[in-house]
């Protein structure tokens, strides 16, 4: 595991990489560890890292025989200490590169064993688990990194307004802002006790004592929801002032962000460039910030669309279409008092709003900070802890603040890891946590786990087809080598036959808008047993059509296996179709094109209904890839739902691989994993040739097999479903062998 080259040149001086523009043209050493590892014959390009930054090397085995040997094959993140000259390269990251002279390898990680955060895509969840490794990433360092200067310049401003920094306890006695979201803990004495969802409280007594102060620590909330905003744990900068009213606790609030953003902006270029964020989104965070009443926002809302009326909270879609109209953050002020705390003072002209307000971040990251002006009159803070259900027994010290000697004050809380999002665009708020919660509840079975043992399920159904064939495309897969090549690959593979299907012989069409409903949904039915018991055996499902609507019995398998974990799963639909048609909208009334409709919950209820839920997964997290031939209905569902959709125009400009890897993103979020659903039709005619429904300017031979590959990089896949190949329009089963062929990149297969 230890090797070791002697340095015969301790005398160098020591730099961090960050410091290595100061030293050009010098021979110096650096201490860090090998980020990634680039051969090319006699000469290796290896990139460090340091804390600091990444720098890449270059190292000759004609003119360095030691260094080499004890670079070459050298693992990921294996610790080196390193000598050589410091030279300008453009074309390197951070415009300087280090000749290598000198290596000493403290330690190599066994190739057995290798670092597990590969240069690859991940899953969210793997991340997760493995956030104490995920941060030693270029991305991830830098993100930390912004981190710490948005504290500093936090902590900078504050005390510049003669503000106090003061701190809260941990555990508190009583809620905040109402018991549905507390962690509560056993306490001394049996007594009951809850981690704080908020310093707010406690800053009031401090500021009634020093005028000005502002807490700042971890908060907890006990919150279900599992999205790219929220988080249980988090940090948050509180203020709290005696005798500042609504407009000016507004003004602070707007300060605080500029003055972040702009130390951000000033003194962290190079990690918003390592991140790729647009700075100039960011330079437009100047004062004043515009300010808009709740009443002015709901008009906005209207304005594009959305039926918000008076009395609606608003929810992450709402604040994103109320944030797009700014460059800026934006002030909403004055919201109803029955959506807000119980310590919120009433407007006096209209008591019916209470003096409080959130500051959206722009680009869609919604609400950073959220305040008010509290209440200061003893008989309405008692009235109102009546109104919520809160013991006033619990709250008698909080009742002692109005009792001696009340005044006006007002203050607000700023969420750092989610304001760290929006600075740094990320796409997730996870990113700005230093360190996820140690020993998080890992899967019950891990993806890779099952990928080891496939299950091929047969549906031969074309009933929601007009077009006849397709009913034969289990038996071309498995006529093409499927079973067989699969085992071939490594995983045990296990093919239970086909379910049974009735044929369009033996039965009327039923209702013209969705011919055969009654019997497709029973065969959906059969499908979401033998998916959710497949998956309880821990069998990855693969399950072979047939035409497409076979696909809302494996999503209704898929999300009730995991819905009983309480999970939730990601679709990637790669299909040159939406599928998002209803019976009402179908100009046909084949349910072929409905089934991603009624995964989201639209459409026949003897389909969406399927398992006893809906939806089978969240339209954030369903993405469909290669799309190319769109309804006009389905154009609306599109926009209202919230799905994604990643064209064959997208794929042309952006590329697959860009593509894919959002693609992936987005179905991966917080999900127990990836169900893929492959309609054979996205790949184009002259590959696959057999397909029921083809479309010209699909998917390459290539650009199918690159999807494939990814989606088996990110270990995410837990089902697969291949439909619509049609072998009578075939040419000697192509695309039976094509299908055979995505199934294995899907499953692992590399070309190296």
């Amino acid at each position: 595991m230890f090797a070791q080259v002697s340095d015969s040149k301790a005398t160098m001086p020591t730099i961090t990489i960050e410091q290595a523009g100061k030293h050009d043209g010098q021979e110096v050493t650096l201490k860090g560890w090998l980020y990634n590892l680039r051969e090319s014959g006699k000469l290796l390009f290896p990139i460090f890292r340091d804390g600091t930054g990444i720098i890449q090397g270059v190292c000759s085995l004609k003119e360095n025989l030691e260094a080499f040997e004890a670079l070459k094959g050298l693992t990921q993140e294996s610790s080196v200490i390193v000598t050589g000259n410091i030279r300008a390269e453009k074309r390197a990251p951070g415009g300087y590169e280090i000749g290598v002279t000198n290596m000493q390898v403290l330690q190599k990680i066994p190739e057995s064993t290798p670092f597990p955060i590969q240069l690859k895509e991940h899953g969210v969840d793997f991340l997760l688990d493995n956030r104490h490794l995920w941060i030693r990433t270029p991305r991830q360092a830098a993100i930390l990194r912004i981190r710490a200067e948005a504290i500093r310049a936090a902590r900078e401003f504050m005390d510049s307004q003669g503000y106090t920094l003061t701190d809260a306890p941990m555990f508190t006695p009583a809620a905040c802002e109402g018991t549905s979201t507390l962690f509560e803990v056993n306490y001394i004495d049996e007594q009951k006790a809850y981690l704080t969802q908020s310093g707010q409280l406690y800053g009031e007594a401090l500021a009634m004592a020093l005028g000005k102060i502002y807490t700042f620590g971890p908060t907890f909330r006990a919150e279900k929801s599992k999205t790219r905003r929220h988080l249980t744990e988090f940090w948050m900068l509180e203020p709290e002032a005696a005798y500042v009213e609504l407009d000016e606790v507004m003004a602070l609030g707007e300060g605080l962000v500029c003055a972040i953003v702009q130390g951000v902006l000033k003194n962290k270029p190079r990690e918003l460039e390592t991140l790729k964020r647009d700075t100039k989104k960011l330079e437009c965070v100047k004062p004043p910030f515009p300010r808009i009443s709740y009443e002015e926002a709901v008009a906005v809302l209207n304005k594009n669309g959305n039926a918000a009326k008076f009395g609606d909270d608003f929810g992450g879609d709402e604040e994103t279409i109320i944030s797009s109209s700014f460059d800026r953050p934006v002030l909403v002020h004055r919201y109803p008092t029955s959506l807000k705390a119980f310590y919120m003072q009433p407007d006096p002209q209209r008591p019916e709003l209470a003096l409080a307000f959130d500051m959206l971040a722009p680009e869609g990251y919604g609400e950073i900070i959220g305040g008010s002006q509290r209440i200061h009159d003893y008989d309405l803070l008692v009235k109102r802890l009546h109104e919520h259900n809160l013991p006033e027994e619990a709250f008698q010290w909080y009742l002692d603040l109005r009792r001696y000697g009340s005044v006006p004050h007002s203050g607000f809380g700023l969420g750092l890891e989610r304001t760290i999002a929006w600075i740094c665009g990320t796409e997730h708020i996870r990113e700005g946590v230093s360190c996820a919660l140690a020993g998080r509840k890992t899967r019950i079975r891990t993806r890779n786990e099952m990928a080891q043992k496939v299950r091929i399920i047969g549906v031969p159904m074309d009933l929601g087809q007009s077009r006849r064939g397709v009913d034969m495309g289990p038996s071309a897969l498995r006529g093409a080598g499927l079973q067989a090549a699969i085992k071939k690959l490594g995983p045990s593979v296990e093919d239970i036959g086909n379910l049974e299907v009735k044929q369009p012989e033996e039965m009327p069409v039923g209702e013209k808008r969705a011919k055969y409903l009654q019997e497709i949904a029973e065969t959906c039915q059969d499908i979401c047993r033998t998916v959710e018991k497949s998956l309880a055996e821990g069998f990855l499902p693969l399950v072979l059509g047939g035409d497409h609507s076979i696909a809302v019995g494996a999503a209704a398998g898929v999300a009730s296996h995991f819905r009983q974990q309480k999970k939730e799963i990601g679709y990637l639909w790669l299909d040159a179709h939406g599928d998002m048609n209803t019976p009402e909208s179908s100009p046909s009334g084949n349910i072929h094109g409905m089934p991603l409709a009624a995964i989201m919950g639209y459409g026949a209820t003897e389909l969406v209904e399927l398992g006893g839920f809906k939806p089978k997964a969240e339209p954030g997290n369903i993405v469909i890839v290669g799309a190319r031939d769109l309804d006009a209905q389905e154009r609306k569902i599109v926009k209202k739902s919230g799905v994604h959709v990643f064209t064959m125009r997208d794929i042309d400009e952006r590329g697959l691989r860009d593509v894919m890897s959002e693609a992936l993103k987005y179905a991966m979020d917080d999900t127990a994993g990836v169900a893929v659903s492959l309609d054979m039709d996205f790949v184009d005619p002259t590959d696959a040739p057999g397909v029921g429904t083809p479309v010209r300017g699909g998917a390459t031979y290539r650009e199918a097999h690159l999807a494939m590959e990814m989606i088996a990089d990110t270990e995410s896949m837990v089902s697969m479903e291949v439909v619509e190949i049609n072998p009578i329009l075939d040419e000697h089963n192509r695309t039976a062998l094509l299908g055979v062929e995505l199934v294995l990149s899907a499953l692992g297969q590399k070309i190296l």
